[in-house]
């Protein structure tokens, strides 16, 4: 028991040691990249960044932080785009601008709801030679079946409509 006891207590001292400032390896300065951020509600641009534990600690100019972080280990960003906090496998950001000029069923309930809004898209886009749209899922709408091009057709017959799933893996 007194050896559990003992062994416990120096774990306990060791992790305390490594969260100690100084602990670990210096803070990482990635400079000489075209960086974008969100500050607030606004895009906040800068030329240089800092970080430690995976953790942005700084955003500004490269002279300024390296007289903050003079231990700060240079990374050379090569003049590239660095976007900290993006974390994501992948993003559709072009999509987010054809959501805007798209027939968007996105919260849709039902298969009729989404063929109005098919119908009141063409209504007011009757110039356009094809219609594009997406965020169909048909479970929300409790088919048990992807909506059948017949379906789509009774919304709008005269000229071809194109709707991409709500994540974008089928038409």
């Amino acid at each position: 028991m007194l050896k559990a006891a003992t062994l416990a207590a120096a774990s306990l001292a060791a992790m305390g040691l490594l969260n100690m400032p100084g602990a670990h390896a210096a803070a990482n300065l990635i400079e000489n990249v075209h960086g974008y951020t969100l500050a607030g509600d606004r895009l906040q641009r800068f030329g240089s960044l800092v970080f430690d534990g995976g953790k942005v600690i700084r955003t500004g100019d490269a002279a300024a932080l390296h007289r903050a972080f003079p231990d700060a280990n240079p990374i050379d960003g090569q003049g590239k785009t660095l976007l900290p906090g993006l974390i994501d496998a992948h993003g559709h950001v072009i999509d987010l601008g054809f959501e805007h000029v798209q027939i968007q069923l996105t919260g849709t309930s039902s298969l009729g709801q989404a063929q109005e809004r098919v119908r009141a898209y063409a209504r007011t886009h009757a110039g356009l030679a094809w219609y594009q749209g997406d965020g169909w899922n048909q479970v929300l709408w409790k088919l048990g079946r992807f909506p059948l091009a017949s379906e789509l057709d009774a919304a709008v017959a005269d000229r071809p409509v194109v709707l991409s799933r709500v994540d974008g893996h089928a038409l």
